[in-house]
């Protein structure tokens, strides 16, 4: 059965929510309640595509998939360092000093935000430069159909916006600032008005329903998924899964998502 983009628009297209204002919500939330400390050496908070509520249209978007927080391997790192903000100083994965970044951020924010979002398209869509997480969402949205295109009707979002590896830091963080994690995954959900929401990860799926933020604990037992508290029986339909990506998600799992969710989109 082919997918029948059908998309109901539940907004006022007078009064859309851009990208470019969550990006600042989040940054503003994220500092005043000293979320965006200086671990790591301080590096940009993760930032979306704001062309989107201005010149792009959230229209095609169909499928929300969220993760727990954006990666910052080394070779990350060190781009952003030397190439992002062009930081001649001799980048140290090791050390704690940032160089200079945090200040040439603020002089500057407009233009480095301007390259950050650049080269995250890079890392989600190019042939050539997609990281190994967004291939597997690429083949994971073609195998449920292959007109799902990864790049015009998915939207990804991060739960946290902290650049960071330890996940271990990255929970505490998540339980003690819950409220505001919440308030800006809410925010995203309103503009972009997904017909179904992903979530690729275990411990942010349990944090959400140990939350309240489904309208039950428990998984529909005729549709197979969970709503929204205010949505109960109602789009977006939410489906909780492990991380795509390494050995977290077996190719058994998989299969069996994927029927699930196909089930769901064409019930």
């Amino acid at each position: 059965m082919l997918l029948k983009f059908n998309k109901q628009l539940n907004y006022n297209t007078e009064n859309i929510i851009t990208i470019k204002e969550i990006n600042e919500l989040i940054e503003s939330d994220y500092i005043q309640e000293d979320i965006h400390n200086n671990h790591d050496g301080w590096f940009p908070l993760m930032k979306y595509d704001e062309d989107y509520g201005i010149t792009k249209s959230f229209d095609a978007i169909q499928f929300l998939t969220v993760g727990l927080n954006p990666s910052l391997t080394n070779n990350f790192k060190e781009h952003i360092h030397s190439t992002i903000f062009e930081i001649k100083d001799k980048f140290d994965p090791k050390s704690k000093h940032d160089f200079g970044r945090k200040d040439k951020y603020v002089i500057d924010k407009e233009a480095i935000t301007k390259k950050l979002i650049d080269y995250q398209a890079l890392l989600k869509y190019d042939n050539k430069e997609q990281i190994p997480y967004f291939k597997h969402l690429k083949s994971f949205f073609e195998d449920i159909n292959k007109e799902i295109s990864f790049k015009d009707h998915v939207f990804h979002y991060d739960f946290c916006q902290l650049r960071h590896t330890n996940s271990k830091e990255i929970t505490n963080i998540l339980n003690d600032k819950y409220e505001y994690f919440a308030k800006h995954f809410n925010k995203i959900i309103e503009a972009v008005n997904p017909e179904y929401i992903f979530v690729f990860n275990a411990s942010l799926s349990r944090l959400l329903i140990d939350k309240d933020f489904f309208s039950s604990k428990t998984i529909h037992k005729e549709s197979g998924c969970y709503y929204l508290k205010d949505k109960p029986g109602s789009s977006p339909k939410v489906i909780l899964a492990n991380q795509l990506s390494g050995g977290a998600t077996s190719s058994v799992y998989k299969e069996l998502l994927i029927w699930n969710v196909n089930r769901i989109i064409n019930k």
